[in-house]
């Protein structure tokens, strides 16, 4: 979604230039942009030594009809939550709630120990 929207905000940009503006390495990039390129969402054109990538338009629409098609206003809620009855729905929020504090809590101490063994 990043390079999506970074090919789509600044143009055709070949890969050593996605990798840079993402902070990720070129071999990182082009292995996204093949599996972009393979579903179609993007598109190359040699010129020269040059590659840039640009957005399938058609494509990006057809993704976008889908995903409204799946989503009817409901992505934003967990699976559980979508199908709760109403009385329990506020339930479901606060251990929703909590699951994501717990699965934060759980990051925080990797990002920690990760810091900590950097020096």
């Amino acid at each position: 979604m990043k390079i999506i929207n970074l090919i789509k905000s600044q143009g055709p940009l070949g890969s050593t230039e996605i990798a840079k503006l993402l902070g990720i390495t070129p071999a990182a990039a082009s292995q996204h942009l093949k599996i972009l390129k393979q579903i179609n969402l993007v598109i190359d054109k040699r010129e020269g030594y040059w590659i840039p990538y640009a957005i399938n338009e058609q494509q990006l629409e057809k993704c976008q009809q889908v995903l409204s098609n799946v989503c009817k206003g409901e992505c934003h809620k967990p699976a559980k939550i979508q199908h709760a009855e109403k009385g329990s729905e506020i339930d479901l929020f606060k251990r929703y709630e909590h699951e994501l504090k717990s699965e934060l809590k759980r990051i925080r101490d990797k990002i920690k120990n990760i810091e900590k063994k950097r020096g």
